[in-house]
């Protein structure tokens, strides 16, 4: 057994470690990156579904490309049942391990989801992993991975107003564990429960049900936009 003062001293040098462990399993390339001059029918689909949760359908129309950056935006028009519209896509290629990093703007508004994620749209096992802001804490980031249906919820308070201006978000996803990053430094870090099927990089923006989580929504915010201006992925050495 090592001595309580040793594993004080040897807890730095075993952090320095994992993080260049973890740089050595990416690759020096970019794998797939988007600047978004046009929403390439190559790389990513329209998504068209909703969820229980879910004040709003997901259209194609809500989607849009302009001055290098892509807009999801969620209004107010009925659409198959549900009071509100909003966007969501999906890359048509599938990751398994890897960096994933978004430059982007989301929604402010209670109620208001805007989401970057990855999940597994094939498996029966839910599995996913997110990066979430709920619209009424602007200060604050949501984490969430899931396996076999199970969360694993975390948040991290922020210094800035995530609404006001453009920020990069990074998953770092290996076999052995998941970290985020903002802004190239990370916040937060777990090994426990990571999930281990392909999935699809995704981005949407919806009005959600859940008041102690999201706040309750006021449609007087709508419409309301989620703002990508560029993501990048890096894929995974085995």
């Amino acid at each position: 057994m090592i001595p309580g003062w040793r594993l004080l001293l040897l807890a730095p040098a075993i952090l320095l470690f994992n993080e260049i462990y973890g740089q050595e399993m990416m690759n020096d390339q970019v794998k797939f990156e988007d600047y978004f001059e046009t929403l390439s029918k190559q790389h990513w689909t329209k998504a068209s579904h909703t969820f229980e949760n879910n004040l709003a359908y997901f259209s194609g129309r809500n989607l849009s490309v302009k001055d290098g950056r892509l807009y999801l935006m969620l209004v107010q028009e009925a659409r198959k049942g549900k009071p509100y519209s909003g966007a969501e896509i999906r890359s048509r290629q599938s990751f398994r391990y890897g960096k994933f990093i978004a430059r982007i703007k989301p929604a402010t508004g209670e109620g208001i989801i805007s989401s970057f994620f990855l999940y597994d749209t094939k498996g029966k096992a839910h599995e996913e992993i997110d990066i979430e802001f709920t619209g009424k804490d602007k200060n604050l980031v949501h984490f969430n991975h899931w396996v076999n249906g199970r969360e694993n919820p975390a948040h991290f308070n922020l210094n800035f107003d995530a609404s006001n201006s453009y920020h990069e978000y990074s998953i770092l996803w290996l076999p052995d564990y998941i970290c985020w990053e903002i802004d190239g430094k990370e916040v937060y870090r777990t090994t426990k429960n990571i999930p281990q099927s392909e999935m699809r990089l995704m981005f949407n923006i919806w009005a959600s049900k859940t008041n102690n989580w999201a706040g309750s929504f006021d449609k007087a915010h709508l419409p309301a936009t989620l703002e990508i201006d560029y993501i990048k992925v890096y894929s995974y050495k085995e």
